[in-house]
């Protein structure tokens, strides 16, 4: 045990100052921000694969239903992270800031979540989209 806590010992150093980063602190924070959606999305997740494992079979209407709701709230999650991630980001660059020039969070978030679109954005072979391309 002493072994192990002296292997973490030697990695403080290290673990502090990767902590002190602000983008990967953005990216903690932005998760932290977004987790009441991702806990939210968490429950239907549950509600539709527990009968499965349990060996008990949901109506395929039922089922079908959960798993889109499921996939449709880990969409808003992503946006969401892409927000706040960017939010704490313009925040902590702004402590850093003189008073007079702050970025704006509203506007970051704005740009975070056209840019999430634009690049998440993928072609469609058949439907509607393939009659614009």
């Amino acid at each position: 045990m002493n072994k192990l806590i002296q292997q973490i010992e030697k990695g403080k150093p290290f673990f502090e100052k990767v902590s002190r980063n602000i983008y990967l602190g953005a990216i903690r924070d932005g998760f932290l921000a977004a987790m009441p959606a991702i806990l939210f999305s968490s429950i239907f997740i549950l509600i539709a694969s527990i009968p499965d494992v349990l060996g008990v079979k949901l109506p395929e209407d039922v089922s079908a239903w959960l798993w889109k709701i499921y996939n449709y709230s880990m969409g808003v999650v992503a946006l969401l992270v892409s927000a706040t991630t960017a939010r704490c980001l313009a925040e902590s660059v702004n402590r850093k800031m003189p008073a007079n020039k702050k970025i704006n969070a509203v506007s970051v978030m704005l740009a975070s979540i056209v840019s999430f679109l634009l690049l998440s954005v993928d072609q469609i072979d058949k439907g509607l989209a393939s009659g614009y391309m």
